[in-house]
């Protein structure tokens, strides 16, 4: 992410000196298929809800409740410990299965803890495959702590969308309490959506409804996080000591750089990037790409190829050093690719990223891992990029492309289609199979436009060079 509300990128706020405390937020939120300036505006959006919640705590605390320690009126309709499975319904994404757990503790300083689990399935991947999404969200209802991660498969983020609606829930003036025939309804929005739940008697929800909002978190993310369920296998009371605990992924932060031999730093291989018409010609610059493997499990092959009108195929020498991967969209303001995240810093900023496809198998997200069931994503900064006549290394530069071709996604599918739906990960018959094609098939490039994002001029060589 970046201010263009990706999750991929952490976005850090620091309150206003007006306020009684300066705490910091990393507030992390979803990939956006754009960076536009009205995005990162919809992006400080988003964040004003907890903003004005944190910042004005005093409005917070006197519209909630009359003293300390008292819970808001919002808040007091949960019971105080509760856990539940959950199932999905359209509409919404089929997650294949989830579980929810709650608590709330009262006191001179009450708080609010929450997680939840559901599960993806990938049956494209292996039969039985299935990434895990993990969400932690711990705040103080006096507003003087407020934290959330996520761990999307095995890659951590620092908070997500849902924790914008469920901080207004705990405002008893920003929150909207009602009645349907399930129970009482508790609901409320924020500019990343809106979320719901319906509750009981007994005050654990038995429904819950998630909806976002399509400027602030990308339209590509609509759909696949809105959310109907119902809570199934109620349970009341103490939860055990590990609820809470930090998601696995979230326990360490990623290496700088993976561990490489001195004398076999260099690595070349074939990578791919799905494209529509748009910059169809264009370079590897600040690209998101799949090793081969990485095309079949990205998503199922065909259906992919039908969105996209052609698959860029780029031969490339990568460094073995790799960053933790950026999150890298067209901004159309800058009419360019643009990569925000990764962790990077001065050391790594030339470095070439990689995770394993989609997060899904670690640790540190494939960073450094074989990842021979997922494949590999690999992201590549343009500031990385050799200049012609370079080696890698050379001046820090970290890759360089040696041949590029551009096929239609209709030529490798037509050939490779039937194959692939009969094959899983590792793929072996499916990439035989696409080598070929990719060599049969037409090469469609043409002549980079001006508004691919290319390197800039390479720096002048020192004197002592020369």
């Amino acid at each position: 992410g970046k201010c263009s509300c990706s999750r991929r990128f952490g976005l850090l706020l620091e309150l206003a000196p007006q306020c009684p405390f300066r705490p910091s937020f990393l507030l992390a939120m979803a990939t956006m298929p754009s960076t536009s300036a009205a995005l990162a505006r919809a992006c400080f959006t988003t964040m004003a809800a907890v903003v004005v919640l944190t910042c004005g705590g005093e409005v917070a605390s006197s519209s909630s409740s009359s003293s300390p320690g008292v819970l808001p009126s919002s808040v007091a309709l949960f019971a105080r410990a509760w856990s539940a499975d959950m199932e999905f319904h359209q509409p919404g994404m089929a997650w294949s299965s989830g579980h929810m757990a709650m608590s709330i503790e009262d006191g001179p300083e009450p708080a609010m803890r929450f997680r939840w689990v559901r599960y993806k399935a990938l049956p494209w991947v292996t039969k039985d495959f299935k990434q895990e999404f993990d969400q932690v969200f711990n705040i103080s209802l006096s507003m003087q702590k407020f934290s959330g991660l996520f761990a999307e498969g095995a890659e951590c983020h620092q908070g997500f969308w849902e924790e914008t609606m469920l901080a207004q829930i705990l405002n008893a003036s920003a929150a909207q309490v009602g009645t349907a025939d399930c129970g009482k309804t508790v609901s409320a929005t924020s500019s990343a959506g809106a979320l719901s739940f319906c509750l009981g008697e007994d005050g654990a929800p038995r429904q819950m409804n998630v909806s976002l909002n399509g400027a602030v978190v990308g339209s590509s993310n609509v759909d696949q996080y809105r959310v109907t369920a119902t809570f199934v296998n109620i349970s009341l009371g103490p939860l055990p000591a590990d609820t809470f605990a930090v998601p696995a992924a979230c326990a360490e932060g990623p290496p700088a750089s993976c561990p490489f031999q001195q004398n076999d730093d260099v690595q070349t291989m074939t990578v791919t990037h799905w494209n529509h018409e748009g910059g169809k010609s264009c370079g590897l610059n600040n690209k998101m790409t799949n090793d081969l493997l990485g095309v079949f499990t990205f998503a199922p092959f065909v259906d992919t190829a039908q969105y996209f009108e052609y698959l860029q195929v780029y031969n490339v020498s990568v460094h073995r050093g790799f960053a933790p991967m950026q999150d890298c969209n067209y901004d159309p303001a800058q009419k360019a690719n643009v990569c925000t995240g990764g962790y990077r810093t001065a050391a790594n900023a030339k470095s070439v990223g990689r995770s394993s496809v989609q997060y899904m198998t670690g640790p540190s997200a494939g960073q450094c891992s074989e990842n021979e069931v997922a494949g590999s994503w690999y992201g590549f900064p343009t500031e990385g990029e050799c200049a012609p006549g370079w080696d890698i290394g050379f001046n820090g530069c970290t890759w360089k492309t040696s041949s590029f071709k551009v096929v239609a996604s209709k030529c490798i599918a037509d050939r490779c289609g039937p194959v692939s739906q009969q094959d899983w990960s590792p793929y072996a018959r499916a990439i035989s199979c696409l080598e070929l094609a990719i060599a049969e098939c037409p090469d469609l490039k043409g002549t980079p436009s001006p508004t691919c994002f290319s390197r800039p001029a390479a720096p002048e060589v020192p004197d002592t060079l020369v």
